[in-house]
């Protein structure tokens, strides 16, 4: 049985894939200069830390535990069109949309809040990369994180 987390996760994943014009979301992590220009843009999701408070007696059954994980998603794109800053700028809010849009994960979390955004400003000639962060709260049993 996969844990709360990589369900949450793996919806993060699904929601980004489904990104129109995205040849890739996953895990894992590729660097950009080892991708060919048809394989942008591509989206790779990040868990990072996750902060666990414990709101309820522990239950065998009922959730008792309640979890802040922080996601992060960075999209690699590529341009010869000198289109650059709009490409990586339709990313970012593709991004943002599917993932606090998602029903998937909205069924599986009590909130999806935006973070902050980062970007390289493409400054590596046809490439740039954006990260977005994201805050994910979600409840569980301590027995099954």
């Amino acid at each position: 049985m996969a844990s709360n987390r990589k369900t949450i996760i793996d919806a993060v994943v699904s929601a980004c894939a489904g990104i129109s014009g995205v040849k890739d979301a996953s895990q894992e992590f590729k660097v950009w200069w080892n991708l060919l220009p048809h394989q942008y843009p591509r989206i790779i999701v990040m868990a990072e830390e996750t902060d666990l408070e414990r709101f309820a007696y522990l239950s065998s059954t009922d959730n008792d535990m309640q979890a802040t994980m922080n996601i992060t998603v960075t999209g690699y794109v590529f341009d010869e069109h000198n289109d650059l800053a709009t490409k990586r700028t339709d990313l970012i809010k593709d991004i943002e949309t599917a993932v606090v849009g998602d029903s998937t994960l909205s069924g599986l979390v009590l909130s999806v809040t935006p973070g902050s955004i980062r970007r390289d400003n493409g400054g590596l000639d046809n490439y740039s990369i954006c990260d977005v962060d994201f805050e994910i709260e979600y409840l569980y049993n301590h027995a099954s994180p």
